[in-house]
Formats: structure tokens, sequence, C-alpha cells
């Protein structure tokens, strides 16, 4: 089953697994990639949770109508969106959260903001935006990875780097994912 949370930085779809009444689980993401990374490990975590798959917009089955608006504080407000309508749609009133790289950092800032009380767990897989402001940090995220001509190059070997050996089915199809972004 889908379901499509809309949000101001676009629709958001969020895939849903599971048997309901099950404990809860948010999967989060990371950039670039989209829900379907994870699907090495869905069956299983299907198999004895209720589980939400989240694409980030402009990802996957997502939309980013602006997507230089899309930022790690705006996610955060994506997916406290995406915590009403599990809510309101599920009865999802406690879920545990896994989130990879800003899938991660989202996590945190789920469990430390108004979400406190329905975070039960957290899984950081890479967690991104823990890092130090440094000279050479800030001069990265402004100058390279906050200019889109050069961070559109760099998103491959970025990519590729990050996944390392693609030496699982699931690896060598995300990175074949991140290869076809625009």
């Amino acid at each position: 089953m889908r379901m499509t949370v809309p949000t101001p930085l676009g629709d958001l779809a969020v895939r849903c697994h599971g048997t309901p009444g099950a404990p809860a689980l948010l999967l989060l993401h990371a950039n670039p990639g989209d829900g379907r990374d994870y699907d090495a490990v869905l069956p299983a975590l299907a198999d004895r949770l209720r589980t939400f798959v989240v694409d980030w917009p402009g990802y996957g089955d997502s939309t980013a109508p602006q997507p230089h608006l899309v930022t790690p504080e705006g996610l955060v407000e994506a997916a406290e969106r995406v915590l009403d309508a599990l809510a309101d749609e599920h009865g999802v009133r406690e879920i545990a959260v896994l989130g990879n790289s800003v899938g991660g950092y989202v996590a945190c800032r789920l469990a430390e903001g108004r979400h406190s009380r329905t975070v039960t767990a957290l899984v950081l897989v890479d967690p991104a935006g823990f890092t130090r402001h440094t000279a050479l940090t800030r001069w990265f995220c402004r100058e390279v990875m906050g200019r889109p001509e050069r961070a559109r190059r760099l998103v491959v070997p970025l990519a590729r780097a990050y996944l390392g050996r693609l030496g699982t089915p699931s690896a060598r199809a995300t990175f074949a994912r991140v290869r076809r972004l625009p």
C-alpha cells in the first residue's frame, strides 16, 4: 500500500508494509537514493513490523516542484508531516525511526522535536549533519555542494565512494538509480 503526504517541499510517497497493529518503523533514506534503498531488508522488517518507507522530495515517487528549496531542516518538517499522517491514517502513536545519512539527521531531529513522545527508538546509519563546522566544511558546503552546477557533477562519484564495492544487488541498484538522477 502507498500513501501520499503533502508537504511544503512536494508530495512525499510513503510505502506501507507489514501487519496492522504491529510495532511501527519509519525508514528514512540517504541522499541521493530513495526508499528502494531498503528493499533488501524490507521483507525481514515487514515480517514483524509495520514498516513505512519514505521517498524524500524529488526522489523515487515523491515530487519536488522547487528542488532548490529542499534543505535538511525542510526534510525535518516534511518528516513531521509524515508522522502526523501516520497517526491520522494508520493510528500510529509510537514509532521507531531508522535513518541513513541525512535520514539519520532527520531521525535525531524528530526524536528531539514535537514528536519526541512518538519516536520510541532511533537507529542511525552514517548520520549526516554532525560534522564539525570548520573553514573546510563550510567552504565545501557553500562552494561545492551549495552550487547545483558543481554538486551535480559530484553526486555520482560521491555516491560511488559512499556505496563502496557495489558487492550486493541492493548497492548496485542504488548506484544505478543515482546515475539516472537529473
